[in-house]
């Protein structure tokens, strides 16, 4: 293993990343190994994989998750953030309004921060409302998902740089409706549109069989035309998605890792 951890440390290039598997029989083992390779500034994480389900062993807790440890050969290594999907329970209570405006439910969110502030006239006073006399100050979507889904949806023209002042922003988000006059301090609206998730964290839990279609949605598209609603997609007679793999519309790997993970999560 050493040698393979050193040729896959030569060959990385400064903008790539290592993800090594192993369970836990061997991850303070290979962890050690590449802490020598990679040097200790290489390491960025060790992810914990929650299967779907444990195995049982005698006298001793079951073994229910893997190890994923995550090593990068430089500090210009590409990073696409991850994120796991809102818990629908969740969306229902938290994204309740909804202006059957076209923009769907929304949640809202403070437009003020903590603390009063004598900088700028974010602590100013906006249509009436002193939030200094709340121990407040304004704080407009500047950066964040809210700023990138105005931006992206052309809900203020030129923003945020056509709006220099926090009172300038404010009169904009108000103009475009994104504003909530409540008792108290305004809100902005935050719509689950925006919402790209929750950033995925070093623990991966596991997939359920209700989750499957959601990664592999080309196999549940195909699926829908089976002849039999139970189909398991491997030598059943008018399996639609057995043609699909054979015209080339599903890759073979992919199949192969819906089929086996389809059997893990049945066990």
């Amino acid at each position: 293993m050493g040698v393979r951890v050193m040729e896959m440390h030569r060959i990385l290039k400064p903008i790539g990343s290592l993800y090594m598997h192993c369970d836990t029989t061997a991850s303070h083992y290979r962890k050690a190994l590449c802490d020598a390779v990679f040097g200790l500034d290489g390491f960025r994480n060790e992810i914990v994989w929650k299967r779907s389900g444990g195995k049982s062993d005698a006298k001793r807790y079951g073994r229910v998750a893997d190890r994923l440890l995550y090593y990068t050969k430089s500090d210009e290594f590409t990073w696409n953030q991850q994120y796991q999907a809102l818990d629908p329970e969740y969306v229902r209570k938290t994204y309740s309004r909804n202006d059957n405006d076209g923009r769907g439910p929304y949640t809202t969110m403070p437009l003020h921060a903590a603390g009063v502030t004598k900088i700028g006239d974010s602590g100013e006073p906006w249509r009436g409302i002193d939030p200094g006399a709340k121990g407040r100050h304004w704080g407009t979507p500047v950066k964040g998902v809210m700023n990138e889904y105005i931006i992206e949806n052309g809900l203020i023209p030129g923003w945020p740089h056509a709006y220099p002042t926090v009172r300038d922003r404010l009169d904009a988000l108000d103009d475009a409706g994104l504003v909530v006059h409540c008792r108290g301090l305004p809100r902005l609206k935050t719509y689950l549109a925006a919402s790209k998730g929750i950033a995925a964290t070093d623990l991966i839990t596991g997939l359920t069989l209700g989750e499957l279609p959601m990664h592999f949605p080309e196999i549940d598209e195909a699926a829908a035309d089976c002849r039999f609603s139970n189909c398991a997609h491997l030598e059943e007679p008018g399996c639609a998605v057995q043609a699909a793999e054979l015209r080339g519309d599903i890759s073979p790997s992919r199949a192969a890792s819906y089929r086996a993970i389809f059997d893990e999560l049945e066990v």
